[in-house]
C-alpha cells in the first residue's frame, strides 16, 4: 500500500517504490498493489509515479468507498493483459457481479466529480487537524506524525499496551484497533489507529473518551501487587476489539 498506508498515513517515495519493485522482481514475486485511498489526498500535492510504473507485472487494486462515501462498495482491478481472461474467469465462480445501481452511480460520479472533492479534502483535512489538537491537548504523552493523506492517526503511546488501551476504551463506548491487529506476528503493541473521519464534535468527543480509557489502564496497573518471582511474562492476548 505505497499511497497512504493504512495505518500509518506514511506515502513511498520514487525512490523507494523503485527499490521495493527491484526486489519482488529478483524474488520473483507479483506485486498486488492497494490503491484505495491514493486519491485521499489531503495537500494537494502531486504524488509519486504508480507502483506498476516501476513493476509492469503489477496488479492493482482500487475502490469509490474511500474517496465517495463508504456505502458505495464499488472496487477494481488493473492487470496486465496477460492475466485479464484468467481473472474475468476467476471472478465469474465466486459471484454474479457488481450491483448494476451502484455501478452506474459510481459512473456519474467519476464523470461530474472525478477524485475527492474540495469540499470532502477541507472537512478530513479539518476533522484530522481537530484530532491531533485534542490529542495535544488531552493525551499529550501520545506521539503521532501528521499524515499527508488517508483517513487515520498512526499514535503510539511509549509505555502502554495499546491493547489494553483499546479494550479498556470499549468499555467507554469507543471502538479502536489496536497495533497488533495491523503486525504479521506479535508487535506493534504501543500503537493504535485513530480514525478521523466522523464530525468533528464526535472525534473530539472520541480522544476525551480515550483519555479516560488511558487514566483506566494507568489506574489498573498501579492497583495491581507488585510481582514477587521473576517467572517471564506470558505473551499478550491478540486484540478482541476491531
Amino acid at each position: 500500500m505505497p499511497d497512504f498506508h493504512n495505518p500509518t498515513g506514511n506515502l513511498m517515495s520514487d525512490g523507494e517504490r523503485s527499490a521495493v519493485a527491484e526486489a519482488l522482481r529478483r524474488a520473483g514475486t507479483r506485486p498486488i498493489v492497494d490503491e484505495t485511498v491514493a486519491e485521499v489526498n489531503l495537500v494537494g500535492e502531486p504524488l509519486p509515479r504508480p507502483f506498476s510504473a516501476y513493476h509492469p507485472g503489477t496488479i492493482t487494486v482500487g475502490g469509490a468507498s474511500k474517496v465517495y462515501w463508504g456505502g458505495l462498495r464499488i472496487g477494481w482491478l488493473r492487470v496486465p493483459g496477460a492475466l485479464m481472461d484468467r481473472l474475468v474467469d476467476a471472478r465469474t465462480t465466486v459471484d454474479l457481479g457488481a450491483p448494476v445501481l451502484e455501478q452506474l452511480a459510481l459512473l456519474e460520479l467519476l464523470r461530474t466529480q472525478p477524485g475527492l472533492s474540495a469540499d470532502r479534502r477541507e472537512g478530513l483535512v479539518a476533522a484530522r487537524d481537530a484530532v491531533a489538537q485534542a490529542l495535544r491537548r488531552r493525551i499529550p504523552e501520545a506521539e503521532f506524525g501528521m499524515p499527508r493523506g488517508g483517513l487515520s492517526l498512526w499514535v503510539r503511546l511509549p509505555d502502554l499496551s495499546a491493547t489494553e488501551v483499546a479494550l479498556a476504551a470499549e468499555a467507554e463506548g469507543l471502538l479502536l484497533a489496536s497495533g497488533p491487529r495491523f503486525a504479521v506476528t506479535d508487535g506493534l503493541d504501543h500503537w493504535l489507529r485513530l480514525p478521523y473521519v466522523l464530525p468533528v464534535p464526535e472525534l473530539v468527543e472520541a480522544v476525551e473518551r480515550l483519555r479516560r480509557a488511558i487514566d483506566r489502564v494507568r489506574a489498573d496497573r498501579a492497583s495491581r501487587p507488585r510481582r514477587t518471582t521473576t517467572r517471564p511474562r506470558t505473551r499478550p492476548a491478540r486484540p478482541l476489539v476491531a
